[in-house]
Protein backbone atom coordinates (compact mmCIF):
# COMPACT_ATOMS: atom_id res chain seq x y z
CA UNK A 1 0.00 0.00 0.00
CA UNK A 2 2.77 2.53 0.79
CA UNK A 3 4.77 1.53 -2.25
CA UNK A 4 1.45 2.89 -4.20
CA UNK A 5 0.51 5.73 -2.39
CA UNK A 6 4.87 6.97 -3.24
CA UNK A 7 4.43 5.94 -6.70
CA UNK A 8 1.03 8.21 -6.88
CA UNK A 9 2.84 10.83 -5.00
CA UNK A 10 5.79 10.72 -7.36
CA UNK A 11 3.15 10.71 -10.25
CA UNK A 12 1.50 13.76 -9.31
CA UNK A 13 4.93 15.95 -8.67
CA UNK A 14 5.85 14.85 -11.88
CA UNK A 15 2.58 15.98 -13.27
CA UNK A 16 2.74 19.12 -11.44
CA UNK A 17 6.48 19.92 -12.94
CA UNK A 18 5.15 18.66 -16.42
CA UNK A 19 1.87 21.73 -15.99
CA UNK A 20 4.47 23.99 -14.45
CA UNK A 21 6.88 23.68 -17.56
CA UNK A 22 4.01 23.97 -19.73
CA UNK A 23 2.80 27.18 -17.88
CA UNK A 24 6.33 29.00 -18.50
CA UNK A 25 6.21 27.96 -21.61
CA UNK A 26 2.79 29.71 -22.49
CA UNK A 27 3.76 33.04 -20.36
CA UNK A 28 7.01 33.12 -22.38
CA UNK A 29 4.96 32.92 -25.65
CA UNK A 30 2.33 35.19 -24.98
CA UNK A 31 4.93 37.63 -24.08
CA UNK A 32 6.99 36.78 -26.99
CA UNK A 33 3.44 37.70 -28.97
CA UNK A 34 2.97 40.83 -27.04
CA UNK A 35 6.63 41.94 -28.00
CA UNK A 36 5.94 41.31 -31.75
CA UNK A 37 2.29 42.77 -31.64
CA UNK A 38 4.11 45.99 -30.36
CA UNK A 39 6.52 46.05 -32.89
CA UNK A 40 4.03 45.24 -36.00
CA UNK A 41 1.83 48.27 -34.32
CA UNK A 42 4.87 50.47 -34.35
CA UNK A 43 6.05 49.82 -37.80
CA UNK A 44 2.30 50.48 -39.05
CA UNK A 45 2.80 53.76 -37.57
CA UNK A 46 6.06 53.97 -39.01
CA UNK A 47 4.87 53.57 -42.47
CA UNK A 48 1.86 56.24 -42.29
CA UNK A 49 4.27 58.53 -41.13
CA UNK A 50 6.26 57.80 -43.87
CA UNK A 51 3.18 57.56 -46.32
CA UNK A 52 2.34 61.28 -45.03
CA UNK A 53 5.59 62.73 -45.62
CA UNK A 54 5.48 61.43 -49.08
CA UNK A 55 2.47 63.35 -49.93
CA UNK A 56 3.70 66.52 -48.57
CA UNK A 57 7.20 66.17 -49.89
CA UNK A 58 5.36 65.60 -53.31
CA UNK A 59 2.64 68.77 -52.79
CA UNK A 60 6.20 70.64 -51.52
CA UNK A 61 8.18 69.28 -54.89
CA UNK A 62 5.50 70.86 -57.66
CA UNK A 63 6.20 74.35 -55.96
CA UNK A 64 10.15 73.70 -55.72
CA UNK A 65 9.32 72.94 -59.10
CA UNK A 66 7.61 75.92 -60.09
CA UNK A 67 10.60 78.17 -58.72
CA UNK A 68 13.65 77.02 -60.07
CA UNK A 69 11.43 77.15 -63.41
CA UNK A 70 11.25 81.00 -62.89
CA UNK A 71 14.97 81.11 -61.74
CA UNK A 72 15.53 79.74 -64.99
CA UNK A 73 13.15 81.62 -67.28
CA UNK A 74 14.94 84.75 -65.88
CA UNK A 75 18.48 83.38 -66.61
CA UNK A 76 19.07 83.62 -62.82
CA UNK A 77 21.42 80.58 -62.83
CA UNK A 78 23.04 81.20 -59.31
CA UNK A 79 19.68 81.39 -57.63
CA UNK A 80 18.09 78.52 -59.26
CA UNK A 81 21.44 76.44 -58.04
CA UNK A 82 21.42 77.86 -54.77
CA UNK A 83 17.70 77.01 -54.19
CA UNK A 84 18.20 73.91 -55.65
CA UNK A 85 20.86 72.61 -53.15
CA UNK A 86 18.28 73.60 -50.43
CA UNK A 87 15.81 71.12 -51.80
CA UNK A 88 18.58 68.14 -52.32
CA UNK A 89 19.19 68.84 -47.95
CA UNK A 90 16.00 69.13 -47.54
CA UNK A 91 15.97 65.61 -49.28
CA UNK A 92 18.87 64.22 -47.94
CA UNK A 93 17.15 64.80 -44.16
CA UNK A 94 14.11 62.86 -45.11
CA UNK A 95 14.41 59.31 -43.65
CA UNK A 96 13.22 56.51 -46.27
CA UNK A 97 11.66 53.41 -44.54
CA UNK A 98 13.83 50.01 -44.79
CA UNK A 99 11.75 46.67 -45.42
CA UNK A 100 13.54 43.43 -44.45
CA UNK A 101 10.45 40.94 -44.39
CA UNK A 102 11.12 40.55 -40.82
CA UNK A 103 8.70 42.76 -38.63
CA UNK A 104 10.96 42.77 -35.61
CA UNK A 105 13.93 44.10 -37.22
CA UNK A 106 11.92 46.85 -39.76
CA UNK A 107 10.50 48.21 -36.67
CA UNK A 108 14.30 48.43 -34.76
CA UNK A 109 16.33 49.54 -38.01
CA UNK A 110 13.41 52.07 -38.91
CA UNK A 111 13.07 53.66 -35.38
CA UNK A 112 16.97 53.96 -35.37
CA UNK A 113 18.13 54.89 -38.57
CA UNK A 114 15.01 58.04 -38.47
CA UNK A 115 16.30 58.89 -35.61
CA UNK A 116 20.21 59.04 -36.94
CA UNK A 117 18.95 61.15 -39.81
CA UNK A 118 16.80 63.22 -37.50
CA UNK A 119 19.92 64.21 -35.94
CA UNK A 120 21.53 64.71 -39.14
CA UNK A 121 23.62 62.20 -39.65
CA UNK A 122 25.18 60.60 -42.78
CA UNK A 123 22.66 56.91 -42.92
CA UNK A 124 24.06 53.70 -44.91
CA UNK A 125 22.46 50.42 -44.95
CA UNK A 126 23.38 46.70 -46.32
CA UNK A 127 20.35 44.61 -45.42
CA UNK A 128 19.97 41.02 -46.35
CA UNK A 129 16.86 38.98 -46.02
CA UNK A 130 18.21 37.19 -42.26
CA UNK A 131 16.36 35.88 -40.01
CA UNK A 132 18.14 35.28 -37.14
CA UNK A 133 15.92 32.49 -36.27
CA UNK A 134 18.32 31.20 -33.55
CA UNK A 135 17.57 34.39 -31.45
CA UNK A 136 14.57 35.42 -28.90
CA UNK A 137 12.79 38.46 -30.09
CA UNK A 138 14.03 40.20 -27.11
CA UNK A 139 17.16 39.33 -27.13
CA UNK A 140 17.96 40.75 -30.89
CA UNK A 141 16.21 43.81 -30.36
CA UNK A 142 18.09 44.60 -27.47
CA UNK A 143 21.52 43.74 -29.57
CA UNK A 144 20.80 45.66 -32.85
CA UNK A 145 19.10 48.39 -30.69
CA UNK A 146 22.51 48.94 -28.34
CA UNK A 147 24.58 48.52 -31.62
CA UNK A 148 23.50 51.29 -33.03
CA UNK A 149 22.04 53.59 -29.99
CA UNK A 150 26.08 53.32 -29.22
CA UNK A 151 26.88 53.98 -32.72
CA UNK A 152 24.59 57.32 -33.42
CA UNK A 153 25.62 58.43 -30.05
CA UNK A 154 29.43 58.16 -30.87
CA UNK A 155 28.69 60.35 -34.45
CA UNK A 156 26.18 62.75 -32.76
CA UNK A 157 29.75 63.17 -30.83
CA UNK A 158 31.98 63.68 -34.07
CA UNK A 159 33.73 66.89 -34.94
CA UNK A 160 35.26 66.76 -38.66
CA UNK A 161 34.96 68.65 -41.69
CA UNK A 162 32.93 65.92 -43.37
CA UNK A 163 29.52 64.76 -42.62
CA UNK A 164 28.87 62.52 -39.70
CA UNK A 165 27.70 59.33 -40.58
CA UNK A 166 27.27 55.49 -39.39
CA UNK A 167 26.47 52.55 -41.25
CA UNK A 168 24.88 49.56 -40.74
CA UNK A 169 25.24 45.80 -42.49
CA UNK A 170 23.02 42.73 -42.05
CA UNK A 171 24.96 40.14 -43.83
CA UNK A 172 25.50 36.31 -44.09
CA UNK A 173 29.18 35.35 -43.20
CA UNK A 174 30.25 31.18 -43.76
CA UNK A 175 28.12 29.84 -40.93
CA UNK A 176 26.90 32.81 -39.25
CA UNK A 177 24.57 36.18 -39.47
CA UNK A 178 26.41 38.91 -38.80
CA UNK A 179 25.48 42.57 -37.94
CA UNK A 180 28.34 45.34 -38.63
CA UNK A 181 27.52 48.68 -37.56
CA UNK A 182 30.14 51.56 -37.75
CA UNK A 183 30.21 55.47 -36.64
CA UNK A 184 32.74 58.20 -37.91
CA UNK A 185 35.04 59.17 -35.29
CA UNK A 186 37.73 62.57 -34.67
CA UNK A 187 39.80 60.37 -32.69
CA UNK A 188 40.80 56.88 -31.38
CA UNK A 189 37.81 55.86 -29.15
CA UNK A 190 40.01 52.45 -28.14
CA UNK A 191 43.01 54.22 -27.72
CA UNK A 192 41.32 56.37 -25.10
CA UNK A 193 38.90 53.67 -23.45
CA UNK A 194 40.55 50.48 -24.84
CA UNK A 195 38.55 48.34 -22.74
CA UNK A 196 35.17 49.90 -23.67
CA UNK A 197 34.19 50.70 -20.09
CA UNK A 198 30.63 52.71 -19.31
CA UNK A 199 30.82 56.56 -18.16
CA UNK A 200 34.11 57.36 -19.87
CA UNK A 201 32.88 60.87 -20.95
CA UNK A 202 33.26 62.24 -25.08
CA UNK A 203 32.58 59.01 -26.81
CA UNK A 204 29.07 56.72 -25.39
CA UNK A 205 30.62 53.81 -26.89
CA UNK A 206 30.71 52.04 -23.64
CA UNK A 207 27.29 52.06 -22.97
CA UNK A 208 25.19 48.88 -23.66
CA UNK A 209 29.03 46.94 -24.64
CA UNK A 210 28.63 44.50 -21.20
CA UNK A 211 25.03 43.56 -22.79
CA UNK A 212 26.12 42.93 -26.24
CA UNK A 213 28.71 40.88 -25.00
CA UNK A 214 26.66 38.92 -22.72
CA UNK A 215 23.67 38.85 -25.56
CA UNK A 216 26.75 37.30 -28.02
CA UNK A 217 27.92 35.08 -25.39
CA UNK A 218 24.73 33.69 -25.10
CA UNK A 219 24.25 32.31 -28.78
CA UNK A 220 27.85 31.37 -28.61
CA UNK A 221 29.15 33.94 -31.04
CA UNK A 222 31.66 36.52 -31.28
CA UNK A 223 31.72 39.90 -30.86
CA UNK A 224 34.42 42.51 -31.61
CA UNK A 225 35.23 46.01 -31.95
CA UNK A 226 37.72 47.97 -33.52
CA UNK A 227 39.08 50.88 -35.47
CA UNK A 228 39.45 51.49 -39.36
CA UNK A 229 39.45 54.60 -41.51
CA UNK A 230 38.33 57.06 -39.00
CA UNK A 231 35.63 54.29 -38.04
CA UNK A 232 34.92 52.56 -35.42
CA UNK A 233 33.21 49.22 -35.97
CA UNK A 234 30.70 46.81 -33.85
CA UNK A 235 30.50 43.27 -35.15
CA UNK A 236 27.93 40.71 -33.60
CA UNK A 237 28.38 37.35 -35.20
CA UNK A 238 25.39 34.64 -34.55
CA UNK A 239 25.57 31.27 -35.74
CA UNK A 240 23.06 30.78 -38.10
CA UNK A 241 20.78 27.95 -37.93
CA UNK A 242 21.55 24.84 -40.21
CA UNK A 243 18.66 24.03 -43.02
CA UNK A 244 16.67 21.07 -42.16
CA UNK A 245 17.25 17.95 -44.31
Amino acid sequence: MMGKIERKQREMEGRLDQLLAEKLELEYRCRELESNYAHEKGQREEILKLHENTRRLKHDMKNHIMVITSYLQENALDEAKEYLSHVLDELNGIYTYVETGNSVMNYVLNQKLEKACQKGLLVKAEIENLAFACMESVDFVSLLSNLLDNAIEGAVQTETQSKPEISVSLTARRCYETILVKNSIAESVLEKNPHLLSGKEGDGHGYGVGQIRRIVDKYDGLCQFYEEENMFCAVAMIPAVPPET
